[in-house]
C-alpha cells in the first residue's frame, strides 16, 4: 500500500488484512521503490497524488510494470476518477478504485486482481473530457496565477493562441467559464494525468525522482 495520508493508509491496510493478507505500507514513492527492489509482492495498491513530490503514482506504475510486468497494480485516488481511470487502464494498471468508494469495492478489486483479473468502474458515464497535454500546460500556468500574457511569454505563444487553448479546453470539459474550467481541472485531478503514457517495453527511460 503506497499512500502519503496516514489515515487513508491505516484504513486501506485494515481492509486488506481481512483478505487475509500481509500488508506492507509506504508513505513516499522513494520508500516504495526501495521496498519493491528488495521484496516480492502479489499486489500493489498505489495512490496517484503525493504531496511535496515531483513524481506521482503514474511514474511509479511505469517503473513497476517495466521491472515486473505481471504484478497487479490497483490505482486509488481521492479525485472523481473517470479520466484518471482511463489513463490507468492505458498505462497498464489492473484496477482503479476511488477513495470515496466503500471498503467493499476495494476488497472486490483486490480479489479480482489477485485472481488474475481486472476491476474498473464504468468509464462511459462522464461526457467531459480532460484537456490535452498542451491545454493542461496552459492551465498549470493559470492555476499558478499567471496572466494570459505571462502564459504566452512562458510558452512562446501569442495571447490569441493561449485564449484558443483555453476555449477548446472549456469545450472538452463542458465548462461554461474559465473559472469553472479551472475548478473542474483541479477537482477531477486532471493535473495528475501523465504527460506521456509510457510503453512498458521502452528502454533507457529516465525515472523521475522525488
Amino acid at each position: 500500500m503506497v499512500d502519503d495520508h496516514p489515515l487513508m493508509v491505516e484504513g486501506i491496510r485494515n481492509a486488506l488484512l481481512t483478505l487475509p493478507a500481509r500488508v506492507t505500507t509506504s508513505c513516499t514513492l522513494i520508500e516504495a521503490r526501495a521496498q519493491l527492489n528488495v521484496a516480492t509482492f502479489d499486489l500493489v495498491v498505489l495512490d496517484i497524488s503525493f504531496r511535496n513530490s515531483v513524481s506521482n503514482g503514474f511514474d511509479l506504475l511505469a517503473q513497476i510494470l517495466e521491472a515486473t510486468p505481471e504484478l497487479g497494480v490497483i490505482m486509488v485516488s481521492m479525485f472523481d476518477g473517470v479520466e484518471l481511470q482511463r489513463a490507468a487502464i492505458r498505462a497498464g494498471a489492473k484496477g482503479f478504485v476511488s477513495k470515496m468508494a466503500g471498503r467493499g469495492k476495494l476488497l472486490d478489486a483486490a480479489r479480482a486482481v489477485l485472481a488474475g483479473g481486472t476491476w474498473f468502474e464504468d468509464v462511459t458515464k462522464d461526457p467531459a473530457r480532460a484537456p490535452t497535454e498542451r491545454q493542461r500546460a496552459v492551465l498549470d500556468h493559470l492555476k499558478a496565477g499567471d496572466s494570459q500574457k505571462q502564459i504566452g511569454k512562458a510558452m512562446n505563444l501569442s495571447v490569441r493562441m493561449v485564449q484558443d487553448h483555453l476555449r477548446h479546453a472549456r469545450q472538452r470539459a463542458k465548462s461554461r467559464s474559465l473559472h469553472d474550467l479551472l475548478a473542474s481541472y483541479l477537482a477531477r485531478g486532471w493535473q495528475l494525468l501523465p504527460k506521456v503514457i509510457r510503453s512498458r517495453s521502452a528502454k533507457g527511460r529516465a525515472h523521475p525522482t522525488d
